[in-house]
């Protein structure tokens, strides 16, 4: 295995800097960025060759790239086309000298301090780390945009740090450190107070106690049942979101009626330009004369998101560009689940994990498309083929006999 090309301290200012600047973010914080992966790449760059760009991915970034033709601004699109890109090599540079197994290390450990971090700027330093949302009250978001941002952030620790406790216990080589991870992460969901932040939690440890499950059966007939069992998972969650939803409109729900709302102004807009989008990045802009028209669907209440990353992306790329998206990470979801099924190592159900988690908080919010969960899912994608080829390497050859290839 070589060495790592992304150093552990230039991982940790991506993985922090890329979990708290999830939209255009700061222009200081990327130059920074990219001149430490510059001068990486020139220190490292014989090992660039087993750096691995999949065909989903190379076909979404396409799509992103050429939005910027049909883009309502296209200037915008351009900039944060090539913001993409940057957030894209820094996901495919990280693996470059890591497996798997050490990136889910690399993000648990990480993940776990930033969120430490996070709550020790929330508890002394109030003024930053903590405000005042509509019914929420001084709640905890650290150096976040806002507390939703945070809860997701800490369920993707939350996710991390039980595939590493998983693998701990069945050594039996429980330490504290495996224990505080999730611990921490439990503590900033509950100071977040992110209502999709805690059932998400809970669902993250059923999860990760069923892909467990899974991975240490070996009867065959448990793997389409396991599969049938996560598939009603996914379904009963947006079902509930969904039907909170009609409630909303009914007038039951204070809560999602502003939401509903929001989504019948964006489904219009989608409407008219169905297959292509509105460009990547560029709605949501104050001052647009689309987004000026699309925010009167909605009583002319500005709201800069769709508040449901499906209709967020296709109003952005269009259908086409949905689906893109939605093929790269199943491609990154099928790999995950043959590994786990295989062998089951947290590592292996990682993948599933993060990949569940996205499309789930997706349903009601726009989380992870540019944070720290893309650079790992892109990460994750290079580095899983790795894997596979591994185990290609070290299987017997035709006609040798099977000691042969453990030698």
């Amino acid at each position: 295995m070589t060495a790592p090309l992304v150093s552990f301290p230039l991982a940790i200012w991506i993985i922090c800097s890329t979990a708290i600047q999830p939209f255009s973010g700061s222009k200081l914080a990327w130059a920074v960025t990219v001149v430490l992966l510059v001068f990486a790449t020139l220190a490292h760059r014989q090992f660039l060759h087993t750096m691995r760009l999949s065909i989903p991915l190379v076909t979404y970034l396409a799509w992103l790239a050429l939005s910027v033709f049909w883009s309502v601004l296209p200037g915008v699109t351009a900039v944060e086309v090539v913001l993409q890109v940057l957030l894209v090599g820094a996901g495919l540079l990280m693996a470059v000298g890591r497996d798997p197994a050490q990136l889910l290390r690399l993000f648990a450990d990480t993940a776990a301090g930033f969120v430490l971090v996070n709550i020790a700027v929330g508890l002394f330093a109030p003024s930053i780390g903590r405000s005042s949302e509509g019914p929420y009250t001084n709640v905890t978001r650290g150096l976040f945009a806002d507390k939703n941002l945070f809860a997701f952030f800490t369920v993707l620790a939350l996710g991390a740090a039980m595939c590493v406790l998983l693998d701990a216990w069945r050594t039996r080589a429980v330490s504290l450190l495996d224990v505080a991870r999730p611990a921490v992460a439990v503590v900033g969901v509950l100071l977040s107070d992110s209502a999709t932040g805690l059932s998400l939690s809970v669902a993250t440890i059923l999860l990760v106690v069923l892909l467990g499950f899974l991975g240490r059966t070996r009867r065959a007939s448990v793997v389409p049942v396991a599969g049938v069992l996560l598939a009603l998972t996914a379904l009963a969650w947006v079902a509930y979101a969904q039907w909170s939803a009609v409630l909303g409109l009914l007038g039951r729900s204070a809560t999602l009626t502003g939401r509903t709302r929001i989504w019948y102004a964006v489904i219009r807009a989608i409407e008219q330009r169905p297959w292509q989008g509105y460009g990547w990045k560029a709605l949501w802009v104050d001052g647009d004369p689309t987004t000026i028209r699309i925010w009167a669907d909605n009583y002319g209440v500005p709201f800069y998101h769709a508040h449901d990353g499906y209709l967020d992306m296709t109003a952005q790329l269009g259908i086409v560009g949905l689906v893109l998206t939605l093929l790269f990470l199943g491609t990154i979801l099928v790999r995950g689940w043959h590994n786990t099924v295989r062998r089951g190592t947290g590592a292996d159900m990682w993948p599933v994990l993060l990949v569940a988690v996205m499309a789930l908080y997706n349903t009601t919010e726009v989380m992870g498309f540019t944070t720290v969960a893309w650079v790992f899912l892109v990460a994750l994608s290079s580095a899983l083929p790795a894997r596979r080829k591994e185990r290609e390497c070290t299987s017997p050859m035709p006609g040798a006999s099977p000691s042969a290839s453990t030698r």
